[in-house]
């Protein structure tokens, strides 16, 4: 069955806009993640060079406080990331089903386009997965194991101040 233009230059329409949607999404999720780790690194140096607190029980209050805050930044970027890679997951499956149309439309077989081509075949084949939390996608992992390593930092940080030896007590 042959398409008409009209129809053509719609699904071409349609599968561009899934398109920018998704490239539009990658350029803000880099963003977002390096200004959470430069916060999380700039944290955790001001904790390191800062000059150790002398009331111990407010130390401890602050380290819990930390942890805490950290295991915060960690869920919500994992909630975050994971929420982004189902959007991007879901606008190329979109891009890929109106191109598909469209090779259909014009008498072109699909599945011969993805034997020409075999990264399309294997990112065709990844995108009709399940959309289950894995760590597939490595950007995800990527970026939730570098704001893991940062919070750790962070509270490592927080620890070593609070564990380091009082300077002034040691002056004669």
């Amino acid at each position: 069955m042959q398409m008409t233009d009209e129809e053509f230059k719609s699904l071409d329409l349609l599968r561009e806009a899934a398109w920018r949607s998704f490239d539009a999404r990658r350029a803000y999720e880099w963003k977002l993640s390096f200004g959470l780790w430069t916060a999380l690194a700039l944290t955790a140096g001001a904790l390191i060079s800062r000059e150790p607190a002398k009331v111990l029980h407010a130390n401890w209050s602050a380290l819990v406080c930390t942890i805490a805050g950290a295991a915060v930044v960690v869920v919500v970027h994992m909630w975050w990331t994971h929420n982004c890679r189902l959007r991007n997951d879901r606008d190329r499956r979109l891009s890929y089903l109106f191109e598909e149309r469209m090779c259909a439309g014009v008498g072109v077989d699909w599945e011969e386009v993805l034997k020409i081509f075999p990264v399309a075949l294997a990112r065709q084949q990844r995108s009709d997965e399940s959309l289950r939390f894995t760590l597939r996608n490595y950007w995800h992992f990527s970026h939730i194991a570098i704001t893991f390593v940062l919070a750790v930092a962070t509270i490592l940080a927080m620890l070593a101040s609070i564990m380091a030896p009082d300077a002034s007590a040691s002056k004669p």
